[in-house]
């Protein structure tokens, strides 16, 4: 999969707010991951950069495209909802640390994932 296609994107209002109300969180200095359970059978994707963190739209639109090729270079399985927010530290990250990070964090709240083989 090159890409997130839209059944593995989470795109409304009422589907990040049940991951953000109901799921487990884990923050570290640079990423917050919120993951739930989902009946879908696969994984969707959801991301956030705030205006608080990333005041300029071009600044909080290439946060969620490195985030969204991110989670594209991970080889993710089941039905859950994962929400990545980025933090302010996030944006000068080189891509491959951010790779490495959003992996540690989603092993740290219990989903196990491993780098795409390409």
């Amino acid at each position: 999969m090159s890409r997130l296609g839209r059944a593995r994107r989470l795109r409304k209002g009422p589907e990040f707010e049940r991951v953000f109300k109901e799921g487990v969180a884990i923050g570290g200095p640079f990423l917050l991951v919120r993951t739930i359970a989902n009946d879908v059978g696969h994984v969707r994707w959801g991301f956030a950069a705030g205006k608080k963190v990333f005041p300029g739209s071009p600044a909080r639109n290439r946060m969620r495209r490195r985030m969204k090729a991110a989670a594209v270079e991970l080889d993710a399985e089941g039905g859950v909802d994962v929400v990545v927010v980025a933090r302010s530290a996030a944006a000068g990250m080189e891509f491959e640390r951010l790779v490495d990070e959003l992996q540690r964090q989603l092993r740290r709240v219990g989903y196990v994932v491993a780098r795409r083989e390409l």
